[in-house]
């Protein structure tokens, strides 16, 4: 249906949106990783901004092949380029999709606008709410127990997640399609838990044992979580206040996160210079442009590679 309306509007045929092309091309080229990475050069061409990746793929494109794009063909002409990518380096692309596979199954929460471990350190509730490798665990006695083909309304949003990821990358907003199914399996779980071990001993432990691999698998940890963004932004914004004593705070607690955040270096000088310390804002200066350097010279060499 949405094709549909598509064509109708544009008299072009677009299965879902134009922006199919460029995200599966972010998911598969040679700097792709098991969640979302942009680099700040594709090709030959830089990105101008991270704020409307659209247009940006667009005019790469554009500039690439030297004309102008229609948005339906931008799609067509980053999927060609992921494909092309997918049939040269089949062995990097399996093994990317084996890591996906695991991400899809990990305890790991990878976000793009909200940080769920920085949320968790000030909300008293999610402190306390199951995480994914609980949950799974529950969930996989109660799949087992139940005949996959006659809950198919069950099943599909776990086919969708998974595909999603596998098609594109691993996004946490992603897997949260599953995971009213995943309460669901899970309250029947518990349920069987307590009933198998009453009345079968020999099929409780061995769902046990397929229970505790899923756990064993979900709970190690693909990421070292990095609150230093988080706490960058709380500093920007006591900054932007004129809270001067909360922001230097928040500052310091971004570096004990990261000792090698930039951004949080430059806004400490920020600080340092607003209560009069210069001498210590130019050594927090000098610290950022030394890794911004160190950081480019990096870059520099992953894209001659």
């Amino acid at each position: 249906r949405i094709a549909v309306l598509n064509y109708k509007n544009s008299k072009s045929f677009t299965l879902l949106t134009t922006g199919f092309g460029h995200n599966f091309y972010i998911g598969h080229n040679k700097y792709s990783k098991v969640g979302y990475y942009l680099p700040e050069k594709i090709g030959e061409f830089y990105l101008t901004s991270r704020g409307n990746i659209f247009d940006n793929m667009k005019k790469i494109a554009e500039e690439g092949e030297g004309r102008t794009f229609q948005d339906s063909q931008v799609s067509s002409y980053f999927f060609k380029k992921a494909i092309g990518h997918i049939v040269e380096h089949p062995a990097e692309e399996f093994k990317l999709l084996c890591q996906r596979m695991h991400a899809f199954l990990n305890i790991h929460e990878a976000t793009t606008y909200v940080n769920y471990y920085f949320q968790s350190q000030n909300s008293k509730l999610l402190q306390y709410t199951v995480q994914f490798n609980l949950l799974l665990f529950f969930s996989v006695f109660g799949i087992l127990h139940t005949r996959l083909r006659d809950h198919l309304d069950l099943v599909i949003p776990i086919i969708i997640t998974l595909l999603t990821i596998l098609i594109f990358f691993y996004l946490t907003r992603f897997r949260i399609i599953m995971i009213p199914t995943l309460v669901i399996y899970g309250g029947v779980g518990i349920a069987v838990i307590k009933n198998s071990f009453l009345k079968n001993r020999v099929k409780f432990f061995t769902k046990l044992g397929i229970a505790f691999l899923f756990l064993g698998i979900s709970s190690f940890r693909l990421v070292k979580i990095d609150l230093s963004n988080e706490w960058n932004k709380v500093g920007a914004v006591y900054l932007k206040l004129q809270r001067l004593k909360e922001a230097k705070e928040a500052f310091y607690k971004s570096l004990s996160e990261n000792s090698s955040n930039s951004a949080t270096y430059l806004n400490l000088a920020l600080v340092l210079n607003k209560e009069g310390n210069a001498e210590e804002a130019d050594k927090m200066k000098r610290q950022a442009e030394l890794i911004i350097q160190g950081n480019q010279g990096n870059r520099a060499a992953d894209f001659i590679k």
